[in-house]
């Protein structure tokens, strides 16, 4: 028997930016943003690419979050995950995964480039929960913060008007 000695723990934000309001506005939801902390190490892809937080830094971020979800792992889980998300850091932005994201969400096509070592901020996160078990219904990498919310049972946040 293996216990839970790790967890991961996604954190949704609801920006305010042209960008999150583009979001907000192709996905129909409010999160516009998700990313991931692990084994005090707080992991996103945003537009400069996949970056790492630490110390301070972490509670600054978490604190502007609007919802968060917690997945016990194994040491031996926490491990593999904390190994790819260093592995991701520094990796692209992925603009085109990030606007095949809007499309699906619009469309239901579930489209995939295949494209490696680029991130959107939802297919990220997605991929660290494929590798711990969990499946979803299309590609990770298409995946936006809305959808990965509504799949892991997270209450949606109300999608805020344009100011």
């Amino acid at each position: 028997m293996t216990s839970a000695s790790s967890n991961l723990h996604l954190y949704w934000f609801s920006g305010t930016t042209l960008y999150s309001r583009i979001i907000r506005a192709v996905t129909g939801g409010g999160y516009t943003h998700v990313a991931i902390l692990v084994n005090g190490r707080f992991y996103e892809a945003n537009r400069g690419g996949v970056v790492v937080l630490t110390g301070r830094a972490i509670e600054e971020r978490t604190d502007k979050a609007v919802a968060w979800f917690t997945l016990p792992l194994t040491e031996a889980h926490a491990t593999v995950t904390r190994h790819y998300l260093d592995m991701s850091i520094g990796q692209p932005y992925s603009w085109s995964e990030a606007f095949l994201a809007g499309v699906s969400s619009l469309t239901g096509w579930r489209i995939k480039l295949n494209w490696y070592a680029a991130y959107i901020c939802s297919g990220l996160a997605a991929e660290v929960l494929s590798l711990n078990g969990q499946t979803f219904p299309k590609p990770p990498s298409t995946i936006s913060p809305n959808e990965l919310a509504a799949w892991l049972g997270v209450t949606p946040y109300p999608t805020r008007k344009a100011a």
